[in-house]
């Protein structure tokens, strides 16, 4: 009787070891490289264009975010396309696109799942535009233009250009713009100009000194705009 129940106890040990291994669940098998698989970080893809629409190679897409500065930054290739990685948990990335010969534009961009392509994330560069001050020049601002991001007011009024007038001589400058052609269904809406540096107000002359610099932001309506930049200088 004994030795009976002492089988009886040994097959009930097994049956139970038994039933524990089969309860329990195997790792879960390593990815290459011996690493637990991660989810990828969402990614995105523009272009850098000029006047033109031809790609800028070599253009600096620079943006940080606003939850902790993290920073992102690529370089676009010889087609003027390139590619951002970054975590939807930290909102809008924003910056400048650069390129030595252009002026920045501001970009901002949000990386979600699914979202690789829209057509905020792409950039249009201008080359830098000088005149000598006393001239006039004639520029075009389209409706699709990027914003200035470095205004007076840090507002986004409405698509802009920039210029730069350079005053070959010390005296008094004054700026301002004439409207010659635009698509605006309110025609008496005119461009708004503003000197970011030095920060002046447009129509009022201001003193320069020779071989000075003082870029101009003419922002259009949110319409296609055709304008004459004028400056004055009176010497000193």
């Amino acid at each position: 009787m004994i030795r009976w129940a002492r089988h009886l106890l040994l097959a009930v040990v097994a049956i139970l070891t038994l039933g524990l291994q089969g309860c329990g669940q195997s790792p879960a098998a390593p990815s290459a490289g011996g690493q637990a698989n991660t989810p990828e970080a969402p990614s995105i893809t523009g272009r850098v264009t000029d006047g033109t629409g031809s790609g800028v190679a070599q253009a600096r897409i620079l943006v940080s975010s606003g939850y902790d500065n993290e920073s992102r930054e690529a370089v676009s290739d010889a087609n003027g396309f390139y590619t951002l990685t970054g975590d939807p948990a930290r909102g809008d990335y924003n910056g400048n696109v650069t390129r030595p010969g252009f002026e920045p534009s501001p970009l901002s961009v949000r990386f979600q799942p699914g979202v690789s392509s829209h057509p905020s994330f792409n950039v249009r560069l201008y080359e830098i535009v000088r005149i000598r001050a006393g001239e006039t020049i004639e520029q075009t601002v389209r409706a699709d233009d990027p914003t200035c991001d470095y205004t007076v007011s840090h507002v986004d009024y409405g698509p802009c250009r920039r210029l730069r007038v350079v005053s070959p001589a010390r005296g008094r400058l004054t700026v301002w713009a004439t409207v010659s052609a635009s698509e605006s269904p309110y025609p008496d809406i005119q461009p708004w100009l503003q000197l970011p540096h030095p920060p002046f107000y447009v129509g009022d002359p201001f003193e320069v000194v020779a071989g000075s610099e003082t870029i101009v932001e003419i922002i259009a309506p949110w319409a296609t705009t055709t304008f004459a930049l004028r400056t004055a200088l009176e010497p000193l």
